[in-house]
């Protein structure tokens, strides 16, 4: 007995999900992508800070 089901990955979008205006996906897309800018800017700060003090206790100040 096989299943009706069709993986996610291969299915189009259903009737409700097309009703979704692009705008909204589009919004999601970029507030979802500057989380990931800013927990990586937030990142590299700390490497900078880290490197400052490294190199400070390198030096021996």
């Amino acid at each position: 007995m096989q299943s009706q089901t069709t993986p996610i990955l291969h299915r189009h979008p259903t009737a409700e999900e097309q009703k979704v205006p692009w705008t909204a996906r589009v919004k999601a897309n970029a507030i979802a992508t500057i989380k990931m800018l800013s927990f990586l800017s937030a990142g590299l700060a700390v490497w900078a800070i880290c490197g400052v003090f490294a190199a400070k206790w390198a030096a021996g100040v």
